[in-house]
């Protein structure tokens, strides 16, 4: 009698749920529950232990530790759950918070789910079993759905699934409600401008336009009206005239000021071709006296093709397949429409209040169709498609991804008419073969073709080169109240006695549009400059100054030193700052005066212990996303890489490691933010990918801040297989101060030393390609001390040129990296080869310009190209074209 409950009353090893599942089957029968009794064990090809277990859970978790020393992590069990058998494949892992030598089994066919062992009497995993109904239940009215995010690739998505990659296949009009009289006080109903919308399409669509409608909506636009327009109009406030808002076209109310402010009610009327737009190239050959085609306007604004020439077999048109379309136009009673000219639409796109339709014109178009043909250059059109052809109807065709309303159709691929990419339609040089009327084109290809050729940025380029010159120093003259900035102070000091250390800028950054530049001294300064006054300044009065501009630019002392300053790419108004002394970003408002920033983003506080003490806790380089704007990066002395997510938290999520605790001095990220390139003092080049590596994390849990080393390079090894370098110089391995991708060719890395070296390397293949070796700086006689100053050098935007200062005198280099071996700075440079007299004026020079003072940062502006450097003197240092004054020879002197 006594035993059934001395069974009940009995301990057994019991399974307890660790971590929960993601799947849907996580409540199925499948999977090991909470409350199932243990039966059997089996460990990798070892023999099953059952039940009882010798020492409960403690026997258990030794068998698992002793197989886990032996590597065997395969495990099976078996559990009883009421009178079923249920059985769960899975690995031994670690279970860290339950303490040492503690593990619990984790899913192989799910990795989130876990499962460890407990010891319980048996009649309460009885118990447990049989209230899990009630716990589905009460866990299915608790259960919530979480949001989140994911990383989508637009650039690429757009270039595979769109016609254009910048452009859409969604087309509209915008339709003004028709005014009554000419001061635009008083409108026609929105019903007649709702009229006057579906009068054009259906109109369209009659005369032969293939298009069809997608929607229609109104689009509010805001004006400024008197009171008494504002009286005779329909008030948004009054709840009394609410029933006529509907059908008004102007309506007003009253901001918080008082103003009258009136809304115009106009129709957006979206439509789409009936199917898709192909684009067709028309390739021009010498001889070809005109282009076989013309071009008309319908009443509704659409340009199209109005005749070709039936009698010549050799016209451009007839060789594009241009007439075969237009027959088969003219067969279906459709008109070939051109929607776009080089991929510019040419299509109406506004009706006025006055009753006319915006459009292009045919004269200035016809005009620039005529210039492809004298230089000979392919026109690539667009028209509107009326359905979808048969592939074999259209073999000498190749269409991009046709659409039709409202949702996409499936691509048709037609060979031969449009090449994968537009960079495929190229022509040999234009001086070859013609000497008489083609040279003078040569510089205005690039304008027809609508994209410039990396090589002839860099031939154009070397023209200026002999142009650029120091044209303009700007002291840091600043005053905080009524005394002067702790900068402006240590310059002065310095000046009197050359033993006091001067506060250097340490950083330069241009905002993405140019707009405004940022640069930081290592006395804390921050200085925001306005860079269309800095550049006006430049050609005024020489005693001028910056101080004098104080609505143009904005002057912030922190009480911490800075060494690193960026823009935010999304937020021209923000600018982050890092300092070498304090694990801190900062991050500033441009539009707030303020010292102390409007966010800080700041180390895990409970992880530096284990990382490296106070004393190497900096920040040495910040770096914005350029895919994922909302990711910033910052490399620390500790030799690891921080990175935050702005959306989720002020701490990092993921850390970058190496196996080293060596400093990092400067990172780099490829334009798709999937690899981190970070600079060591030790003369390493450590590469992260962001993406997961090259090891399995398949078991590593999603909690897990950290990502595997993808590569370390060490350059003074790179270095050394240049046999022609190696036999010159004694390669050792120097600190790295720099690093930056190349903007203009995105598998160049290029890196500056503290021995005043810089060179390339290709992250293609890991090889060094070129590299540029100033004289040293003490047979100058330059303070040897001046290569501990961190230097950082820049790219221009798009010729491949890399802006240096120099190490040992007062100068800067605009280093020649152009991807080829006409560089001068490429390794495999032969000067004998590249001298000759057809070759001279295609090989790539370096530009030494000297300057006044020593140049230790460089900025260069996104758009003109112009060099503002920082000093050791903490001025700014402006490189440009230098403009020269051309008297009037009729003027008196």
């Amino acid at each position: 009698m006594d035993r059934p409950q001395s069974s009940e009353r009995a301990a057994v090893v019991a399974i307890e749920c660790v971590a929960g599942s993601s799947k849907a089957d996580e409540w199925g029968g499948d999977m090991l529950q909470t409350g199932d009794v243990v039966e059997e064990i089996k460990i990798g090809g070892s023999a099953a232990v059952r039940s009882p277990f010798k020492g409960g859970k403690s026997g258990v978790q030794k068998l698992l530790h002793s197989a886990f020393k032996r590597g065997e992590t395969s495990i099976e069990v078996r559990v009883r759950r009421c009178s079923k058998a249920v059985e769960l494949q899975a690995c031994i892992v670690p279970h860290g918070p339950a303490g040492r030598r503690q593990y619990v089994l984790r899913s192989i066919h799910d990795p989130n789910y876990a499962v460890g062992f407990v010891d319980r009497m048996e009649s309460e995993c009885i118990a447990l079993q049989g209230s899990r109904n009630s716990r589905v239940v009460c866990a299915l009215s608790t259960a919530k759905i979480q949001d989140g995010y994911v990383s989508y690739n637009w650039e690429k998505k757009m270039k595979e699934f769109l016609p254009l990659s910048s452009s859409s296949c969604f087309l509209s009009v915008l339709v003004l409600p028709k005014a009554l009289d000419a001061v635009g006080s008083r409108y026609n109903s929105f019903e007649d401008t709702l009229a006057r919308a579906n009068a054009w399409l259906i109109s369209s669509q009659v005369t032969g336009v293939p298009i069809e409608f997608i929607n229609i909506q109104t689009e509010a636009l805001l004006t400024k009206i008197s009171g008494e327009t504002a009286s005779a109009t329909v008030n948004s406030g009054s709840s009394s005239d609410l029933s006529n808002l509907a059908n008004a076209s102007l309506y007003g109310f009253e901001d918080y000021h008082g103003v009258d402010i009136g809304v115009v009610k106009a129709v957006r009327l979206w439509y789409t071709p009936a199917a898709g737009e192909l684009a067709i190239d028309i390739k021009l050959q010498e001889g070809d006296t005109k282009l076989g085609f013309a071009i008309s306007r319908t009443e509704e604004g659409f340009i199209y093709i109005s005749s070709v020439d039936e009698t010549e077999n050799e016209s451009a048109s007839t060789r594009s397949g241009l007439r075969e379309m237009f027959r088969q136009a003219r067969d279906t009673s459709k008109l070939l429409v051109i929607s776009r000219v080089s991929n510019e639409k040419v299509l109406p796109w506004m009706v006025s209040s006055a009753g006319g339709i915006r459009c292009f014109d045919t004269i200035s178009l016809s005009q620039k169709l005529s210039l492809h043909r004298h230089a000979l250059k392919p026109i690539r059109i667009h028209v509107l498609m009326w359905e979808q052809p048969l592939p074999n109807e259209l073999i000498q065709y190749k269409a991009l991804s046709p659409l039709s309303a409202p949702f996409p159709a499936p691509t048709i691929e037609r060979p031969n008419l449009v090449g994968a990419d537009a960079s495929e339609t190229g022509f040999e040089d234009d001086m070859v073969g013609d000497v008489s009327f083609r040279p003078r084109w040569k510089r205005m290809i690039p304008e027809l073709e609508g994209k410039i050729p990396l090589s002839y940025r860099r031939e154009a380029f070397q023209l200026l080169f002999n142009s650029l010159a120091e044209v303009r120093v700007f002291e840091h003259s600043y005053k905080i109240g009524p005394e002067s900035c702790p900068t402006h102070m240590a310059r002065m000091a310095n000046a009197a006695n050359p033993d006091i250390p001067i506060y250097s800028t340490r950083s330069c950054s241009c905002s993405k549009t140019g707009i405004y530049l940022a640069s930081v001294t290592k006395s804390g300064c921050l200085t925001v400059h306005d860079f269309e006054t800095l550049y006006c300044t430049i050609y005024g009065p020489k005693s001028s100054l910056l101080k004098d501009e104080g609505k143009d630019l904005l002057h912030i002392h922190t009480s911490q030193t800075l060494d690193s300053v960026r823009w935010n790419p999304t937020n021209q108004d923000e600018v982050a700052c890092s300092s070498r002394q304090i694990d801190k970003v900062m991050l500033f408002d441009i539009g707030y005066v303020s010292s102390e920033p409007v966010e800080v983003f700041e180390k895990d506080k409970s992880k530096l212990s284990r990382h490296a003490c106070g004393l190497y806790s900096g920040l040495s380089d910040i770096l914005f996303g350029s895919a994922d704007k909302s990711r910033l990066l910052a490399c620390g002395l500790d030799g690891i890489v921080y990175i935050w997510d702005k959306r989720l938290s002020n701490f990092p999520y993921l850390e970058l490691t190496t196996n080293s605790q060596s400093q990092l001095n400067s990172i780099a990220v490829d334009s798709e933010d999937r690899v981190v390139f970070g600079a060591s003092k030790h003369g390493i080049i450590y590469a992260w990918d962001l993406r997961g590596g090259r090891s399995s994390y398949a078991f590593q849990s999603h909690n897990e801040g950290s990502c595997p080393l993808l590569a370390s390079i060490k350059l003074s090894a790179l270095l050394e297989r240049i046999t022609t370098l190696k036999a010159q110089s004694n390669i050792v391995s120097r600190e790295i101060h720099s690093i930056s991708l190349d903007p203009s060719c995105s598998h160049q890395l290029a890196f500056h030393l503290d021995d005043g070296w810089s060179g390339v390397l290709n992250i293609s293949n890991l090889n060094v390609t070129h590299v540029h070796c100033p004289p040293p700086a003490w047979l100058d006689g330059m303070d040897i001390s001046m290569g501990s100053i961190m230097r950082k050098p820049s790219w221009l935007p798009t010729c491949s040129i890399y802006a240096v200062g120099s190490s040992s005198d007062n100068g800067l280099y605009l280093l020649d990296f152009y991807p080829s071996t006409s560089s001068a700075c490429h390794v495999d440079f032969t000067e004998e080869l590249w001298s000759t007299p057809g070759k001279c004026s295609r090989a790539g020079k370096n530009k030494y310009i000297p300057v006044s003072q020593n140049i230790l940062v460089c900025a260069v502006h996104p758009l003109n190209g112009t060099i503002i450097a920082g000093t050791k003197q903490s001025s700014l240092l402006v490189v440009s074209p230098k403009h020269r004054a051309h008297k009037d020879s009729n003027s008196t002197t």
